[in-house]
């Protein structure tokens, strides 16, 4: 039987009276995708159709003997060769300037495939509907390319859109770029003669267009064919399209790692244009979406490298690279140069700790937005340091707005407390105070130490009175005054004992290596300054001073300590009690070693 059935098997490369092939596949290194195919038998026919010699074939790419096809060929080969499908279908061959239609199937040895292919008859009716999936295809494959080119983002959806709006016969193609919120930014193809409405997307709240959103999300895409529909059903969107005069729409929308970041719109697109629409909006969408990611992705990058995250200002390298172009443009015109901080900033980090700083951080950001947008170049240039640059204004409108500023009320809240705070400002003047920015960051900076020294919630010009060298070179500075007071020092908040500074001979006299390891020791609280055993007598002796009115709210009393290692110690303590905008009332207390006891 098996002899019988070969005899009555065809001479492949006589008897097939059409074209066939068989093609050997190698696959990239990843084996994932089809790098090259090549010809490894051909019959007669075959030959006939791409006229040449079966010696002119075999061992040849697929690209040499069709080097006009799209890249789609890879993927037919890697279905059938190595996943073992089996396909159909048919295309516009440029090579040979018809349409063919070719059916492909796996041969036994793995890394191979045998395909025929037939002429088809342009005329027919077959041959349109073919023309019509090329036409769509390409149309996609068109937008693609445009897509993962190197020109800026702008110009290639500008081109993008354009090339769209070509193949749908479409008045105007946009893409609505959103955060959630608002339309940050549209971009736009418009026919000419066709008015552009972009301005009145830019920022349209998403609210508004809730029910056309939520219907995109519901069902993949929405097809306006009529917009009269809308008039009882979205007045919004009604009043929105209609006024523009779009009478059909289609709205695809754009994903990126599952989130929502755009809508890829179509208005007015022709019917029956011999193509099939949603298709090609379908899939454009889908390389517009990944382009449209990768953008946004990088913007979010370089927002980062330039914004302070917790403030949203710019940060130092940001505020730097924007004053950097600023100056080169305005070297003719004289400006401000502010630099400020907030007073007793780590007070309240110590106080309150780390996030209610951070919130007095941002509302201070807040105020700067509020004042200063548009009007000034400023960002978080240190930990509590801001700076700021106004420019396109007299000097002495500069100096009443900065003023005006510095004494506006400040606050912030934390954990339902609401607590004011004040700020400190210096300032220098281009080009009179420096003639580099440098120099003009160094002198607004002796400024902001000058006022910070002397009083605090104020602002100051530079003037050739302050020293210019850094701060470690400046003679005296509170750390130094209060780090030097023969004695020890401490200051605690009045009504919760909580302990807020202590300099270096606290820390010494309680045999401690550093503050952090003496607050610790007492537990942050006056009570641990005091042995537990004179604890209650000397608060009471401190209030009994007080509420006499003998002593002009100034304390003497007479007590013991216990050090960290284990030394009791009698001394003399000095207090103050004085009332804080910020803090309340707290205690300055000056300590003396009792060396008669």
């Amino acid at each position: 039987m098996k002899d019988v059935a070969i005899r009555y098997l065809p001479n492949f490369y006589n008897d097939i009276p059409i074209a066939y092939a068989v093609f050997s596949v190698e696959l990239n290194s990843k084996k994932n995708e089809v790098k090259d195919a090549k010809f490894a038998f051909v019959n007669a026919e075959f030959t006939k159709v791409v006229g040449k010699d079966v010696e002119e074939i075999i061992g040849k790419s697929f690209l040499d003997i069709f080097p006009l096809t799209d890249s789609r060929w890879k993927n037919e080969f890697f279905k059938c060769a190595i996943l073992r499908h089996k396909s159909h279908n048919y295309t516009f061959s440029l090579d040979l300037g018809y349409w063919v239609a070719y059916s492909g199937a796996p041969s036994l040895d793995m890394g191979y495939c045998s395909y025929v292919f037939f002429n088809i008859d342009e005329e027919n009716k077959k041959s349109q509907e073919l023309k019509k999936a090329f036409m769509t295809d390409d149309t996609t494959y068109r937008i693609a390319k445009l897509l993962n080119t190197d020109l800026p983002f702008d110009e290639v959806m500008h081109q993008s859109l354009k090339e769209l709006s070509l193949a749908l016969d479409a008045d105007r193609v946009y893409v609505l770029e959103t955060d959630g919120a608002y339309v940050n930014k549209p971009y736009e193809y418009c026919k000419e003669g066709f008015l552009s409405h972009i301005d009145e997307l830019k920022r349209v709240s998403i609210a508004k267009l809730d029910k056309w959103i939520n219907g995109i999300k519901k069902l993949q895409y929405i097809e306006i064919p009529d917009v009269e529909e809308l008039k009882d059903k979205d007045s919004f969107l009604y009043d929105l399209l209609s006024k523009s005069g779009i009478k059909r729409s289609y709205g695809y929308p754009l994903y990126s790692e599952g989130k929502l970041i755009g809508v890829l719109c179509v208005d007015n697109y022709r019917v029956g244009n011999g193509i099939e629409n949603l298709k090609i909006v379908e899939d454009a969408s889908s390389f517009i979406s990944s382009r449209l990611g990768n953008h946004l992705l990088v913007n979010r990058l370089e927002r980062a490298s330039k914004y302070d995250s917790l403030t949203h200002l710019l940060n130092r390298f940001g505020f730097n690279e924007d004053l950097d172009d600023f100056f080169l443009e305005n070297k003719d015109t004289s400006f401000v140069y502010a630099v400020m901080d907030i007073d007793d900033f780590k007070a309240i980090n110590d106080l309150y700790g780390h996030p209610a700083g951070d919130i007095a951080l941002k509302s201070f950001a807040k105020c700067l937005n509020d004042e200063f947008l548009g009007k000034a170049i400023f960002g978080r240039t240190g930990g509590d340091e801001f700076s700021l640059i106004l420019k396109d204004i007299t000097i002495d409108k500069a100096e009443d707005l900065l003023e005006s500023f510095v004494k506006k009320e400040k606050q912030y809240t934390y954990k339902g407390k609401t607590s004011p705070y004040t700020i400190s400002l210096g300032y220098a003047v281009y080009p009179k105070d420096g003639k580099t920015l440098n120099d003009l960051y160094s002198k607004a900076d002796s400024a902001l130490y000058n006022v910070k020294f002397y009083s605090k919630n104020d602002l100051v010009r530079y003037n050739k009175t302050m020293l210019l060298a850094e701060r470690q070179r400046i003679a005296f500075s509170m750390k130094d005054i209060t780090s030097n007071i023969p004695g020890v020092l401490f200051i605690y908040q009045s009504e919760t004992g909580r302990m807020l500074y202590a300099n270096e001979d606290c820390v010494r006299m309680f045999d401690c290596d550093n503050v952090s390891e003496f607050m610790e020791y007492v537990d942050f609280d006056v009570k641990g300054t005091i042995y537990k055993e004179d604890y209650d007598k000397t608060i009471k002796a401190i209030w009994e001073q007080i509420d006499s009115g003998k002593t002009e709210k100034k304390d003497y009393v007479e007590y013991r300590i216990l050090t960290k290692k284990g030394v009791l110690k009698s001394v003399r303590g000095y207090g103050r009690l004085v009332d804080d905008s910020r803090y309340g009332s707290i205690f300055y207390v000056l300590l003396v070693n009792d060396i008669e006891k």
